[in-house]
């Protein structure tokens, strides 16, 4: 025997809240801070892995032969070279450019950088 159509099976379960019934409570201030943390702002970069790992592995294989693995040892060479140089001159770009740079993203930046960029808009927090 089933139901007629007209008899509505009564609902059950929890239903949605009304949002009028929510009253909102702040439970700490809503506001940013002046500054971001700079715990974990430097990378851990390894220049020249893949090259070092060559000319290991080509020591390994060639029973510590320098002679054998003279190329790799240079390429490892002009990659260390070429990575010294190219943080030299980031770190004269950044001693160069105090300021905030409208080029560069913030999501680029690192957290030093972006505590110098916060500093020209200082708030006061709300207690």
């Amino acid at each position: 025997m089933s139901l007629p159509r007209w008899y509505v099976l009564p609902k059950t379960g929890r239903r949605p809240q009304s949002l009028r019934k929510i009253k909102f409570r702040e439970a700490w201030p809503m506001s940013l801070d002046n500054q971001v943390s700079t715990k974990g702002g430097k990378s851990s970069e390894a220049p020249c892995l893949k090259e070092t790992f060559a000319f290991l592995s080509c020591l390994k294989d060639n029973d510590n032969s320098h002679d054998v693995c003279r190329i790799q040892g240079e390429e490892v060479t002009k990659c260390f070279n070429k990575f010294m140089e190219k943080r030299e001159e980031l770190k004269m770009h950044g001693k160069n450019v105090r300021d905030f740079m409208p080029e560069k993203s913030v999501k680029d930046m690192e957290p030093t950088e972006l505590n110098r960029f916060l500093s020209h808009f200082p708030h006061k927090l709300k207690k």
